[in-house]
């Protein structure tokens, strides 16, 4: 990306890629869950290798209300050590971590989010969602993300956009669906998820 935030071609290639392995725990409180995750990543970069340590952290709360459920939750991700790629310099590259707040409240078939994020090495960012059941086993979804278009490398503000929907299939245990977003420069992303859940139905009914 140059100055402008375009897309210039170099004519160079090198090879990058990522490797994460984790194991995580959590348990439910009296009046709030907990869930703690240990992580070993490598990343590689051209020629030089580089690896870390890391913990995510998250906090989870349901308040029954008159009207509805509020679902809060706290977390912090990638505490851990530097990546060094080269050993020989004094230089190591941080982990992004990120702390984040989340709220979700349920009313009947609607269900609406917010979120506030706060890397360790940039603005707060915040976002919002929206999901409503048209029907028995399927949701359209909307969501919005605020950033700031004069330090992103995906343009505009109209960026923040995402539209899908999901099927959350409660006899399959899990949750799939699709979404679109725009990024400007660097293209649309669609997505594909698959997400399962184990254990009694009760504990994912809600979702």
């Amino acid at each position: 990306l140059n100055e402008f935030y375009q897309v210039v071609e170099t004519g160079n290639k090198l090879d990058a890629g990522d490797f994460c392995l984790a194991a995580g725990y959590s348990r439910a409180f009296k009046h709030f869950n907990a869930g703690v995750s240990v992580k070993y990543i490598q990343s590689v970069l051209d020629v030089h290798t580089a690896r870390a340590y890391a913990v995510d952290i998250g906090l989870h709360r349901d308040i029954e209300l008159n009207t509805g459920v509020l679902y809060c939750g706290l977390a912090a991700q990638n505490i851990g050590t530097k990546l060094d790629y080269i050993s020989e310099t004094p230089h190591k590259d941080k982990l992004p971590a990120v702390y984040g707040l989340g709220l979700a409240y349920k009313y009947e078939k609607s269900l609406g989010l917010l979120n506030a994020s706060k890397p360790a090495d940039n603005d707060l960012e915040l976002s919002a969602g929206f999901s409503y059941e048209a029907v028995e086993d399927f949701c359209l979804r909307l969501g919005y993300r605020i950033i700031d278009s004069s330090k992103s490398a995906i343009g505009s503000s109209i960026t923040g956009f995402s539209l899908g929907f999901g099927f959350p299939i409660k006899t399959l245990g899990g949750d799939h669906g699709y979404s679109y977003a725009p990024y400007n420069n660097l293209g649309n992303s669609h997505h594909i998820t698959f997400n399962f859940f184990f254990g009694h139905q009760a504990d994912y009914e809600d979702f």
